[in-house]
């Protein structure tokens, strides 16, 4: 990353994310992408992903456990393009949990209420994760080309694979 995107603090108060903890934020007026997703988003993440875990909601806070552990596993360069490999998967499962919904109709409580949770989760995600693209102003990395058969796998993509593998 050649470039860490910074914002102020005062506009990232008003998105309503980490508000008391972004409102005793005292080391600068700005805050960098990297600091903000590691003291702030991952831990975020984190916290939901166990709350949604405790309340037995298993199958719903897996895309959020995935998340924390995508974003934790990135380093500071591969950041940028983890959240959009995640911004990709969460857009997926909220198709697909809402195209099983539709599908199941009123039949199948049990199943109705795991794929509404699990729709909710990747909609929560999905949303913090758009909220941090527009406020940094991220901008999507295109892969190089450079392996012997031509193709290299972003992080991004392998984020999504590692999805498609684990989530079926």
């Amino acid at each position: 990353m050649a470039e860490v995107s910074q914002v102020l603090v005062k506009d990232l108060l008003s998105t309503g994310y980490f508000f008391e903890e972004l409102k005793n934020y005292s080391k600068s007026a700005e805050i960098d992408f990297v600091s903000y997703s590691r003291d702030y988003a991952i831990p975020y993440l984190t916290r939901i992903s166990k709350s949604d875990q405790e309340i037995v909601q298993l199958d719903s806070g897996k895309i959020l456990s995935f998340a924390c552990g995508a974003l934790c596993d990135a380093n500071d360069d591969e950041l940028v393009d983890a959240i959009f490999g995640l911004k990709k998967v969460a857009a997926s499962e909220i198709v697909i949990n809402e195209t099983l919904l539709s599908q199941i109709g009123q039949h199948d409580k049990t199943e109705v209420s795991s794929c509404h949770r699990k729709a909710e989760s990747a909609k929560s995600l999905l949303k913090l994760l758009v909220n941090i693209i527009r406020m940094f102003k991220l901008a999507e990395v295109i892969a190089k080309k450079d392996n012997p058969d031509g193709m290299r796998e972003s992080v991004g993509d392998t984020i999504k694979h590692k999805w498609q593998r684990s989530a079926r």
